[in-house]
């Protein structure tokens, strides 16, 4: 609706609207403030990727420990099926980022976890010597908390035989044999288990 002016004397004002005020200021030449560029994408921060290996090596190890270490054991129970021993063996998700993370956090894996190979005597199934067989010789080396439970406790330490040796028991009692192994009764402090009660250390030297 139009706006009417009166002067004091009476005579009438032209009629405006409230929008020819910008247009008489524009025309006037009055220095009207103009909108900035609003870009809302380039407003925001612009942040930059996280790199976990460009903080000090120390740091980042230690990250690497506190990830890799949960949960810090693994229990490996049907040691003949090696299906089941490699869904039980997973490497943690953190080795398998990048190539680079890999060949830097598997060796700490697999120093720092604990494996517990459960069978009813003191040998080792199929199952884990194709998984000891599939993490290398520079993985298995690190292995410094494997571990064997079973029934019994053998009058000598576990004897893995000889080629020549014959007999349904061959291909268990020197499964290990290839990878140098060697084992000495140990005591593992958590290991609470009435059946499978004795525990061998199993270090591999190859």
């Amino acid at each position: 609706m139009a706006n009417s002016i009166t002067c004091k004397e009476g005579a009438p004002v032209k009629s405006f609207k409230p929008a020819d005020t910008l247009e008489v200021a524009v025309q006037g030449g009055a220095n009207i403030p103009q909108p900035e560029d609003h870009n809302p994408i380039s407003d925001k921060p612009q942040h930059q990727p996280f790199r976990l290996l460009d903080l000090p090596p120390e740091l980042w190890t230690r990250i690497c420990q506190l990830d890799i270490t949960r949960p810090p054991s693994t229990v490996i129970t049907k040691a003949a099926h090696a299906n089941t021993v490699c869904r039980q063996t997973t490497q943690p998700p953190l080795t398998r980022t990048s190539r680079l993370l890999r060949s830097e956090t598997l060796p700490i894996f697999y120093n720092l976890h604990t494996f517990v190979i459960v069978d009813n005597y003191a040998d080792v199934d199929d199952g884990v010597v194709k998984w000891l067989d599939s993490i290398g010789k520079r993985n298995r080396r690190c292995l410094k908390r494997l571990y064997l439970a079973c029934r019994q406790e053998e009058e000598e330490p576990p004897y893995f035989g000889a080629e020549e040796e014959e007999g349904c028991w061959q291909a268990q009692v020197r499964v290990l044999e290839g990878f140098g192994a060697q084992y000495e009764r140990a005591e593992l402090g958590w290991w609470r288990d009435e059946v499978y009660r004795v525990v061998y250390k199993i270090t591999l030297l190859r």
